[in-house]
């Protein structure tokens, strides 16, 4: 069964997980730095996590939109995320390939991107939630900034946690239950 995509809601569930999956993956990788850990974390923790995360997506979206799998995920995304993601995909991809960036550094860019496009979403639909996300992230860039190695990476996972993936998941239950009510509504 094929739902609208302006009723399908389970996006914000998908950005609440994948949220999930990159704070544990720099939560892991905080621990293996603090604690001196020999393991290849590239290899099993974030290829893994993100291999079969993105697995998971690809068929998720193929079997709820008929195989119109990145016209879907860029619906679901918007403008904004989208171009977010880029530029992140691209600043990540150059640091790792030529190593120039430190990682505080480098998780401070990416935290003022994120504050950036939850700004520019705040100013397009005026909603709280990305103001609250925005100042979030802006803190996030600043202690990250401030913070020694590898203390940076355990505030980038709880600002994973906190200012994306809790707004979401409660956006998300929010639109499940405004659903449920107008059921029950229309049952009595």
């Amino acid at each position: 069964m094929q739902t609208s995509p302006h009723l399908d809601h389970s996006h914000y569930l998908l950005t609440a997980l994948w949220a999930l999956i990159f704070a544990k993956c720099f939560f892991f990788e905080y621990l293996i730095c603090s604690y001196a850990v020999p393991i290849n974390s590239v290899l099993f923790i974030w290829s893994l996590s993100i291999l079969m995360s993105t697995v998971a997506t690809i068929v998720y979206f193929s079997v709820q939109n008929s195989g119109k799998v990145l016209q879907n995920i860029y619906f679901s995304l918007g403008k904004t995320w989208s171009a977010c993601g880029l530029i992140i995909i691209l600043i990540v991809s150059g640091a790792y390939l030529f190593g120039s960036i430190p990682t505080n550094m480098l998780l401070a860019c990416i935290a003022f991107i994120l504050a950036l496009g939850n700004l520019n979403q705040s100013i397009r639909i005026r909603s709280f939630r990305f103001i609250y996300s925005a100042l979030g992230w802006s803190l996030s860039a600043a202690l990250s900034l401030l913070s020694p190695p590898p203390l940076h990476l355990l505030i980038f996972a709880w600002s994973l946690t906190l200012f994306t993936a809790a707004p979401y998941f409660i956006l998300y239950r929010a639109k499940r239950l405004e659903i449920y009510n107008a059921l029950r509504a229309l049952n009595t």
